[in-house]
């Protein structure tokens, strides 16, 4: 393999696991524009959609259907947050909202260790093909996890912009009084918005279930790095999410393949401290 092959290899990977951190940032986002809830327990979503994914696979159910359930599994966790966590204090402060999700992170942490025990897992890769370009090699997989993260960015980009419902979530978020006022169901907004949130960190989980072991304690990872994404891309900003979870991810792999692997997160996050030094709202951040 050339040099340019060698780099191109590590971009490459570098947008594949940039992808799912995309995904998960892409969650955080959406949901903070909803509902103005930080919530931090968005990576169990992606846990939840990932083990769903192994487990009923695994059973023999036909991947298109595990793939589906897997993020009915996460949308069921969404819910329950929202209607027994988040709406009988809706009205309490941010840190309390914060503190609450970090609760339902150990709730639901403590409930996959019950059904599917301490061990890691991983699951069948949807495509086995791989395709070589430019002296670098890209697996069927890896496209199904950038594609995926491309699609549920334009989803969400279509659904705010151009559904009345996205049009009322957007109202809600920026005036859920005078929505109220206006006929929109802001309860109703809020609930829909965790739910979302929560098919997207699923998706995430089921995607990247195949290239990674999975487990009950697997949400932490994809959490810290989505939330990292998430600030650098701007709270708030889909686009920015997607954009800054690409360079997270291809930051980290050129930073292991071209340096050590040991300096992989160090290097990473490094560049994300300077970066929010001088763009302290990120790259598409709104005061």
């Amino acid at each position: 393999m050339d040099y340019l092959g060698f780099i191109l290899q590590y971009v490459i990977s570098g947008v594949t696991v940039g992808s799912i951190y995309a995904i998960v940032a892409l969650g955080f986002s959406f949901i903070f524009n909803a509902s103005g809830v930080c919530n931090f327990a968005q990576g169990e979503f992606v846990m939840l959609g990932g083990m769903g994914m192994i487990w009923l696979s695994g059973l023999g159910v036909p991947m298109p259907l595990a793939f589906l359930l897997s993020i009915v599994i996460g949308v069921i966790a969404g819910i329950l947050l929202e209607r027994g966590v988040i709406n009988p204090r809706r009205e309490a402060g941010f840190l309390i909202l914060f503190a609450l999700t970090l609760a339902a992170s150990t709730f639901f942490k403590g409930l996959a260790r019950l059904i599917w025990g301490v061990y890691e897992h991983s699951g069948r890769v949807f495509s086995p093909e791989v395709y070589q370009f430019l002296g670098a090699s890209i697996s069927g997989h890896a496209l199904w996890i950038i594609g995926g993260s491309t699609g549920i960015f334009v989803a969400i980009w279509f659904f705010l912009t151009q559904t009345l419902l996205g049009k009322a979530m957007r109202a809600s978020t920026d005036n859920r009084v005078g929505a109220s006022l206006v006929g929109i169901n802001t309860q109703m907004i809020t609930l829909l918005s965790f739910a979302i949130s929560a098919a997207i960190g699923a998706i995430a989980g089921a995607l990247v279930a195949p290239i990674t072991l999975m487990s009950y304690q697997a949400g932490g990872q994809f959490l810290f790095r989505g939330y990292v994404a998430a600030g650098v891309g701007g709270f708030g900003s889909n686009l920015g999410a997607l954009v800054a979870g690409y360079m997270l991810g291809i930051v980290e792999q050129l930073s292991a393949g071209v340096i050590s692997p040991l300096f992989k997160d160090g290097v990473a996050f490094a560049l994300v401290i300077i970066l929010l030094a001088f763009k302290p709202l990120g790259f598409f951040g709104k005061a």
